[in-house]
């Protein structure tokens, strides 16, 4: 829920700053990947260009 919300929230900056729709792709994967063992590290968000 709040993962999906803060990938939203990145697409919607990155649409706002001029950037097609097209290229924006927001995917949440929740709790399901924790790269980090501090759950605080493991509240980022990933963009990539296409």
């Amino acid at each position: 829920m709040y993962a999906q919300k803060r990938a939203d929230n990145v697409k919607k900056a990155l649409i706002e700053a001029g950037i097609d729709e097209s290229r924006i792709t927001a995917a949440s994967y929740g709790d399901t990947v924790q790269p980090y063992s501090e759950n605080d590290k493991n509240r980022v968000s990933i963009a990539i260009a296409k």
